[in-house]
């Protein structure tokens, strides 16, 4: 008999190796123009995020989950939780486990952006998703461009609320992931700004992070 689980996806061996399928061509420009409306994708006025730089991940991979069960994502429900009537058995599940997610991730609002932090004191982008992931009992590695092996690729047109969005922040190292935000749906993500100085809403039809998109995955899902 099979068991239904959330699957967190094995750790890929591989980082994202070149920009995300060339944002600025025009086949990519139109996917972004479908899901996101009009968009500037060149040209953007530039506003640097900092990301997690040079921080060094100190974290054995044998300790980054790689199949949590359910009992993991759904330990502690949290009572009054939204799940959508149509949604019944492994689906309710999943919607509970993201709600979750979000409801942590929303947590964070306002608390300061600091470079190599990791409490509510203070902390980066990688620290900040790691931290909400941890909280539904899932454990990702601490750098973004190592949370970046990990999971399913999806396409913009299939993102949803939960998935991680990865970019290309820093002009020295144009090929390495330096910054991380958690998409939470209505083209918007969460994310630890440094430019903004702490965990904010930003919105996605500004082109800023279209432009540095280095690609999106898909942390937990629905498996039989």
């Amino acid at each position: 008999m099979k068991k239904t689980i959330l699957a967190l996806a094995a750790v890929s061996t591989c980082a994202f190796a070149s920009p995300f399928r060339g944002m600025g061509s025009n086949s990519s420009e139109n996917l972004v123009s479908s899901r996101f409306g009009k968009v500037t994708t060149t040209s953007v006025t530039e506003t640097k995020e900092k990301g997690d730089g040079d921080i060094i991940d100190s974290i054995p991979k044998e300790q980054i989950n790689t199949r949590p069960t359910l009992a993991d994502l759904n330990r502690n429900v949290r009572t009054g939780a939204s799940v959508p009537s149509t949604y019944n058995g492994k689906y309710a599940l999943l919607q509970n486990a993201l709600n979750r997610l979000l409801n942590a991730s929303y947590s964070y609002l306002d608390v300061p952006y600091v470079w190599g932090g990791t409490t509510r004191r203070g902390l980066d982008c990688s620290a900040f998703v790691k931290n909400a992931y941890s909280e539904i009992g899932i454990n990702l590695p601490r750098v973004s461009r190592q949370q970046a092996e990990v999971g399913r690729s999806v396409s913009l047109s299939a993102m949803r609320a939960g998935d991680l969005m990865f970019f290309y922040t820093d002009s020295s190292r144009p090929h390495t992931v330096t910054h991380v935000g958690m998409y939470i749906g209505k083209n918007k993500i969460i994310h630890a700004s440094s430019s903004s100085k702490k965990v904010i809403i930003a919105n996605l039809n500004n082109g800023y992070f279209l432009n540095k998109l280095a690609g999106i995955k898909r942390i937990i899902d629905v498996t039989a």
